[in-house]
């Protein structure tokens, strides 16, 4: 008797083991509108350290060090000419909260959500 209760209660822990819940369930942030607005652009730091601008100029005083990997609104942007007129070249800077900051030391994405995703995947 007790050899054939032995496979029986072993089939029965087996079925009911697909019972028990064994993911957490799933948590969503709630989402602000801008942060999938089409018309909204993020920007994340690339570059180790960054001086943001008063004004689209290097000549500008600092408003603020940014630093690799913090995730901004951008607010605006402008390009700027530079150089001499044999030498000239346009630079775009980009508005953030700290001040203006050249398009070379930032990643710009359409939404926040991608901008937080690339943060995620560097890590």
């Amino acid at each position: 008797m007790i050899k054939k209760s032995v496979p029986l209660l072993f089939l029965l822990i087996f079925a009911f083991a697909g019972c028990v819940r064994k993911n957490a369930p799933l948590e969503l942030e709630p989402l602000a509108l801008e942060d999938l607005d089409p018309r909204t652009k993020w920007a994340v730091i690339s570059d180790p350290y960054v001086a943001s601008r008063k004004e689209p100029s290097y000549e500008s005083d600092v408003t603020k060090s940014l630093r690799k990997g913090e995730l901004y609104k951008i607010s605006g942007f402008c390009t700027v000419k530079t150089g001499e007129k044999k030498e000239e070249r346009t630079e775009k800077w980009y508005l953030l909260d700290g001040g203006w900051v050249p398009d070379y030391a930032i990643k710009i994405f359409s939404n926040r959500l991608k901008a937080e995703q690339s943060l995620k995947s560097a890590k």
